[in-house]
């Protein structure tokens, strides 16, 4: 059972959700509060698995509720469910700077109860159960109740990451051995790195560009599961942070060795030119699992253009994105790599790669850079340039 609270100044927001929750099977609401300061009580009172959380609430904020709640060493997954989200990115990145597991913005008022009821069973329920780690289950709906979410090198900035670093095991799992029919791994040089990343990805990211080689050899391109408003944010963050240049992709830009490019919201990125010039492609062909960007078009050009040298990484995520484009890349001879369960805030897009059997390593971010970083220094530094 998800144990679920809800922290809302909102009586009818408290209201609507409670009537979602406790219409699905294996989850219900424990609690619910009408301010922080009453949700921090309710917090330790409860021991909720996932959190719905405000951010604009009298006395004790949402901001200073995840800040507090990160301090404690709370343990519930925190679901930010907020207007104040639709005003672009700087509260989404200080969100999940401070610990939201994932973002969600509340819908303008003024629909029909029954579709703003249906709006929040489509859009909150499934990130309820990701986040509470239970699958779906079959007629989820014990009754029927009456957008969202589905960021030259220079020295790092000191400052805390985008939200709070996972705790990592010492020691990478390996799957089993892969499926029949595999050809064998290319042992040519890297010159493309691909990285796909849903739910708690932000934070996965971060650790494993910080985990890279400050001279990458090769331009590196990122599908974060973010709406279109947010992903600039998110890549201007990195930028921030990072020793690398980031930025949002932009369509007919070449992609140069030791650049981080951030596919942005409502758009898909692939890969085309040549592997000596490779050129970023944006399209808004229709969503794939039900995201755009989605992470399988840019895994499946990756393969297409550069087979064997390219190198594909999952990191956490719900649902199974990733894990076609993972086997399209491995079919090719590349590389595949998988965040480990343990790590990961949603091990669903992982998991889709380890369970197809293409996944070379299961391990937490750091020690996936450090299998990148051991694959480029055995496999040679031939640099992509235009």
């Amino acid at each position: 059972m998800i144990r679920v609270l809800v922290v809302d100044d909102s009586v009818l927001l408290r209201q609507m959700v409670q009537q979602v929750v406790d219409a699905q099977v294996g989850m219900r609401v424990v609690g619910s509060a009408a301010d922080g300061a009453l949700g921090l009580q309710r917090l330790e009172a409860t021991r909720p698995d996932v959190v719905l959380l405000d951010l604009d609430m009298p006395e004790v904020s949402g901001y200073e509720v995840l800040e507090r709640a990160r301090a404690r060493g709370c343990d519930a997954r925190f679901l930010v469910f907020s207007g104040r989200l639709e005003t672009g990115g700087p509260e989404v990145v200080a969100c999940l700077n401070l610990g939201a597991a994932d973002v969600v913005a509340k819908r303008h008022s003024g629909q029909r109860m029954t579709d703003a009821l249906a709006w929040m069973e489509r859009e909150l329920v499934p990130r309820i159960r990701a986040l509470g780690g239970a699958a779906p289950a079959t007629g989820a709906t014990r009754a029927p109740a009456a957008a969202a979410t589905p960021p030259a090198a220079r020295p790092a900035a000191s400052r805390p990451p985008l939200a709070p670093r996972l705790s990592l095991p010492a020691v990478a799992s390996r799957p089993p051995a892969p499926a029949i029919g595999l050809p064998p791994l290319a042992s040519e040089p890297v010159r493309l790195l691909v990285v796909g990343a849903s739910t708690g990805g932000p934070a996965a990211v971060e650790t494993f560009l910080e985990g890279l080689p400050d001279d990458f050899p090769a331009p590196i391109l990122v599908v974060q599961h973010m709406p279109a408003e947010f992903t600039r944010h998110f890549a201007a963050a990195l930028d921030r942070r990072l020793r690398f240049t980031v930025r949002e992709a932009a369509d007919g830009s070449t992609a140069r060795a030791g650049q981080v490019w951030i596919a942005p919201g409502d758009h898909h990125l692939t890969v085309g030119g040549t592997r000596q010039a490779p050129v970023l492609r944006l399209d808004q062909g229709p969503p794939e699992h039900s995201c755009r960007p989605a992470v399988d078009p840019l895994f499946r050009s990756a393969a297409a253009l550069f087979g064997g040298s390219a190198v594909g990484v999952v990191l956490t995520g719900m649902g199974h994105d990733g894990g076609a484009g993972a086997v399209a890349l491995r079919q090719a001879g590349a590389t595949v790599l998988a965040q480990d369960e343990g790590s990961s805030v949603v091990w669903g897009m992982p998991a889709s790669v380890v369970q197809a059997g293409v996944a070379a390593l299961q391990a937490p971010p750091d020690l996936l850079a450090a299998e990148v970083a051991r694959l480029v220094q055995r496999r040679g530094s031939i640099r992509a340039s235009a």
